[in-house]
This record gives structure tokens, C-alpha cells and sequence, in this order.
């Protein structure tokens, strides 16, 4: 009886470590800095992220709009866009639909609803994918544009560098007042709120990211509420704070 009991603790024993392993092997195991590149490369404007997204399309339709200015239609458009050089290349195609809305025959917001798909190789990173939102942006008449709304990517990221390692990712962020100066374009403010699911060698793995916009051509990322780092908006470099 002794014999069969201390057969059993040690098979026991064995897979309680064996269900340990494979807990450990689910994990999500990716490194902080492998997600700030993906943050960066969906945000950034050189890499036709978010950035290139929302300022696109809100100077376009607010153009649109001082041309039209018909309260309360919808219209629809698009944008297409590529370009091929020594170190870069991309290729951008969007839709979209616009509305102005207006209190009497004040305009007080206009009402974007867009899907892009874009592609992108430069020195660190290739990547492409399909985007898609919605943008409310305030400030037609006076003072900065100031855009709210939601934004989802799916796509994948090669890293060119590094530990080369490829990312299948599913992005969600939602915007919350991004300001936008009228005459040059820049951000001057705001703060995404972003969560990430993907696969990278058939392993699983999630973050989340806090993105503020520092107006200074900047913007900080914070990932899992621990990481900082400060990255370029246009060319999407990073370094850890």
C-alpha cells in the first residue's frame, strides 16, 4: 500500500511540473521595447499610421467641407497616395465619408468614418494592414481642430533589426481630444488609450499603451503603466525614458 501511495505522489509530482511548464510556455513573453515598436509604427506619420490617418483625413475634410458647406449631407471620398525611394517605400489608400453637422447654420462638428489599407518598408521595420474609425473633430471656426473618436488596425510587423521577429497584431485605440494646429498640421496635444492582442512565434501575447501627444513633435508611450519612452511622430525612432 505504501508502495502504490509513493507511486502516486511522484506521478502526482511530475504533472503538477509538467501543467507548470505549459503555463509558463503560454505566457505572453514579448519585451517592452518589441511593443513600443509596434506603438510606434501604428502612430507614427512616416509609417502611414494613426497619425498620418487622422490628420489626412480631417485636413481633407475640412477642406472639403469650406468647399461644399452643406449641413447635415454626407459625403464620400477617398485618397490614394504611394511613394518609392532608397530607403522607403509605401503605398496609402483610404475611404471615407463625412458630415458636417451645425446648430442652426453654425457649423459646430464634423462627423468622419474612414477604412485604409497601407503597406510600408523603411530601415527597421515592414509592415501593412487594414485600418478603420471614427473621428469627431471640433474647432471649425476658432482656434486648433480637436479630434475624439476610435481607431482599429489589424495587420503585421517585421522586424528588419535586431531580434527580427515577426508580430500578427489587432490594435484598438481610442482618441481623446488630439489637437491639431490649423496652419501647419502638427499635433499639439491629446492622448490615445491603446490595447494590443497578436501572435509572434505562434505564441500569444497582449499590452496596452498610454500615448500623450507632448506638442513638441513628440509623443510618450507608456506600456503595461510601466515603460515610458519618448517617440518621434513622424519617423517613429524611440528611446526608452
Amino acid at each position: 500500500m505504501k508502495k502504490i501511495y509513493r507511486q502516486y505522489l511522484i506521478l502526482f509530482s511530475l504533472s503538477s511540473v509538467m501543467i507548470a511548464c505549459n503555463d509558463n510556455e503560454e505566457t505572453p513573453t514579448i519585451s517592452n521595447d518589441e511593443a513600443v515598436e509596434q506603438v510606434s509604427s501604428v502612430v507614427s506619420s512616416d509609417i502611414v499610421g494613426l497619425t498620418a490617418d487622422v490628420n489626412k483625413l480631417v485636413q481633407r475634410s475640412t477642406s472639403d467641407v469650406g468647399r461644399v458647406s452643406t449641413c447635415g449631407i454626407a459625403y464620400d471620398t477617398a485618397i490614394t497616395y504611394s511613394f518609392s525611394g532608397s530607403l522607403v517605400s509605401l503605398n496609402y489608400e483610404a475611404d471615407y465619408d463625412y458630415r458636417l453637422n451645425c446648430s442652426g447654420i453654425i457649423p459646430t462638428d464634423l462627423f468622419t468614418n474612414f477604412s485604409s489599407s497601407s503597406s510600408y518598408e523603411g530601415p527597421r521595420v515592414i509592415t501593412q494592414g487594414n485600418s478603420n474609425g471614427t473621428f469627431t473633430t471640433t474647432g471649425l471656426i476658432a482656434g486648433e481642430y480637436t479630434v475624439d473618436g476610435t481607431f482599429v488596425r489589424v495587420g503585421s510587423l517585421d522586424q528588419k533589426q535586431g531580434a527580427q521577429n515577426s508580430f500578427s497584431s489587432t490594435y484598438t485605440a481610442m482618441l481623446s481630444e488630439l489637437t491639431i494646429d490649423k496652419a501647419s498640421g502638427d499635433f499639439t496635444g491629446g492622448t490615445l488609450e491603446m490595447s494590443v492582442d497578436g501572435v509572434s512565434n505562434n505564441r500569444n501575447y497582449n499590452f496596452s499603451a498610454t500615448v500623450v501627444f507632448n506638442g513638441d513633435g513628440s509623443i510618450t508611450a507608456t506600456i503595461n503603466g510601466d515603460a515610458a519612452y519618448l517617440i518621434d511622430i513622424d519617423s517613429g525612432s524611440f528611446t526608452a525614458m
